[in-house]
């Protein structure tokens, strides 16, 4: 049986990660990659430190999301309902991402754009919480 909901995760972890592949390439680039203490490591302002922090941010919401998609699929929840908040929440993740690193610069938003995308992705996973406890107790 092929659950994308329960394939997202994997996803999730990559788009988690990528920005912090970015900033160990923009190190590697500007020769302040240190690979024997990595936390100590300059960061260099822009790009890089947008994506380490974008990195941290990501991290953040990862456990809740693989853990309501987990409650989801044993609660019995509709697989195609998971499946669109799934769709939804990587989708979302990907323009945070983005927005967060480089787009919300040149938009002048002022990071309401960037904070409407974390809200949304805070908002599913914990409405998959929700529905996997509300089926639960049926």
């Amino acid at each position: 049986m092929y659950l994308w909901a329960v394939q997202s995760v994997p996803i999730a972890i990559a788009i988690a990660y990528a920005p912090a592949f970015l900033r160990i390439g923009i190190q590697a680039a500007n020769k302040v990659l240190d690979t024997r203490e990595p936390r100590k490591a300059e960061i260099p302002e822009g790009i890089a430190s947008r994506a380490d922090a974008c990195h941290k941010n990501h991290l953040e919401l990862l456990p809740l999301y693989a853990g309501g998609i987990l409650a989801c699929v044993q609660a019995g929840v509709d697989e195609q309902l998971v499946s669109r908040l799934a769709t939804t929440y990587i989708a979302g993740r990907s323009i945070h991402a983005a927005l967060y690193i480089q787009i919300e610069e040149f938009l002048g938003t002022g990071g309401t754009a960037r904070t409407v995308t974390f809200l949304l992705g805070c908002m599913i996973p914990t409405l998959r919480l929700w529905l996997a406890a509300a089926a639960a107790s049926r």
